[in-house]
């Protein structure tokens, strides 16, 4: 882990997930890691947050969206006054909120999805706060992927689906349709 570390002392970016951060953390002190990045910030407990931070850290990024992506908890500590399945970042942006803080901006033009599909996922998850997202215009000039003659589609069947794991299902049907 030292050799990686210092191998990494030479680059100007090192992007990981964040369970190789965690593995990875010896690596990333001895590289100087000053500055966190970490995308999807609302998945990651507390403690999984905390294991990847270099000491060396400076300043810490948090981006992600706690009000569709929460950590994946499955145990008692889930249910008050516990509360583990809430990520640091979700408390974190609550207090910030509260405060009025400088320090927390918000996505408001999204330039991925046509509007069809955006849609969907703002009515299920921004129809009723302040946080607005709006497509960007150049968002209606996306195209229909080829072979596929709607961008939305719902299909309802009665298939029977197998667990996998606790987490995890497959449908082997639904995946031959």
């Amino acid at each position: 882990t030292r050799e990686a570390g210092v191998y990494l002392q030479g680059m100007k970016l090192i992007g990981m997930t964040s369970t190789v951060a965690s593995v990875r953390k010896e690596a990333l002190e001895v590289a100087g890691c000053e500055i966190l990045i970490i995308e999807e910030a609302g998945e990651l407990t507390e403690s999984m947050l905390c294991c990847i931070l270099p000491s060396t850290l400076k300043r810490l990024i948090l981006i992600g969206d706690y009000q569709q992506l929460r950590p994946k908890v499955e145990h008692e500590l889930t249910k008050p006054p516990y509360n583990y399945d809430v990520s640091l970042f979700e408390k974190l942006v609550i207090n910030a909120k509260e405060q009025n803080s400088k320090c927390l901006y918000t996505l408001s033009v999204q330039r991925r999805m046509h509007p069809q599909i955006s849609q969907l996922i703002r009515l299920s998850f921004y129809d009723e706060g302040e946080e607005q997202i709006n497509d960007a215009d150049s968002t209606n000039n996306l195209g229909i992927p080829f072979g596929i003659p709607h961008r939305v589609r719902f299909f309802m069947h009665n298939y029977e689906e197998d667990k996998v794991s606790t987490r995890s299902h497959v449908n082997k049907r639904e995946a031959k349709f």
